[in-house]
């Protein structure tokens, strides 16, 4: 019997178990010459894994999170039917944005939460992220 008080609850941020999110963001990952956002590591990551080269990202955008990235029509299509981001064409050539659904400006947690069910469902639709062969380098 558990007395009043005595039940162990989760930390703040830890609603759901770490997962490739998390071991990404603990990564220092370099494009262009500047580190990029800990939160778009694991997108950046797995875009670059599928031939999608990023140009642009940012986790904390007056507008949310987003990240650009290269490639073509179906590719765009694929990260749709992922869920948890919309796509949106951003301009030529083939230049697509994914950005959060939902904005959670609130706890941690939830942002926390939704970034490791986006990571978990992209694992389940293209594969694992081949920490391995992931590019740090500053470059």
């Amino acid at each position: 019997m558990l007395l009043a008080g005595s039940r162990k609850t989760r930390p703040k941020g830890l609603s759901t178990r770490p997962n490739a999110w998390d071991y990404a963001y603990e990564l220092e990952v370099w494009r262009g010459g500047e580190r990029i956002d800990p939160a778009v590591n694991y997108f950046v990551l797995m875009l670059d894994q599928l031939g999608l080269p990023t140009k642009y990202s940012c986790e904390g955008h007056p507008n949310g999170f987003y990240v650009v990235f290269e490639g073509p029509y179906e590719a765009a299509i694929e990260i749709h039917n992922a869920g948890f981001f919309s796509v949106q064409i951003e301009g030529p050539p083939y230049s697509w944005s994914i950005r959060k659904h939902i904005d959670f400006k609130g706890a941690d947690s939830e942002r926390i939460d939704a970034m490791r069910w986006a990571a978990q469902a992209w694992e389940q639709r293209f594969g694992p992220l081949d920490f391995d062969a992931v590019e740090l380098v500053r470059g």
